[in-house]
This record gives structure tokens, sequence and C-alpha cells, in this order.
């Protein structure tokens, strides 16, 4: 998996605080969402989030991860359009 595709993921879930909601802004299954989720975390060898049955919340970990991922995608979009523009 790419690390846009994670960090577009990790971004909609902190911005909507759902599962169900981010999952359907990226077009693809809860489960999906989720496991991706876990993946991130495990790969950044922290916890992003905080989970219970009704609620999704960031851990501070995740809040500073948040600033970065932001960025970081957004940056990434735009020089993809950029390379879009110029082929």
């Amino acid at each position: 998996m790419s690390s846009m595709l994670r960090l577009k993921y990790f971004v909609s879930l902190a911005d909507n605080l759902s599962f169900t909601k981010a999952a359907q802004e990226c077009f693809i299954v809860q489960t999906a969402m989720s496991r991706q989720i876990a993946a991130l975390e495990a790969e950044l060898g922290v916890q992003l989030f905080v989970r219970n049955t009704r609620t999704v919340e960031l851990t501070e970990a995740g809040k500073e991860f948040y600033s970065f991922a932001r960025g970081a995608y957004r940056g990434g979009q735009g020089i993809l359009q950029l390379c879009g523009e110029r082929s």
C-alpha cells in the first residue's frame, strides 16, 4: 500500500472521526479502513486513535501526526497535479 494512500485514509479519519464516514469518503469498505489505520499505527509504532464502540478520537500522538500528515498529503497531491499538467 502506498504511503500517500495511507496518509489519505488517516487524514480522512482524523477529519471525520468516524470509520464509516471516512471509508465512504475514500470509496473503501469500513473494514479496509480499519485495517489500513491499524497497519499505519503498527508501522509507526504508536497509537494514533482511541477507539470504542461509538467514538473515535485522536491521541496526542495522533494530533501531532495529523499536522504533518495533512500537509504532506496535500503537498503530494499538488505535486501529482503539477506533474499531470506538464505531461
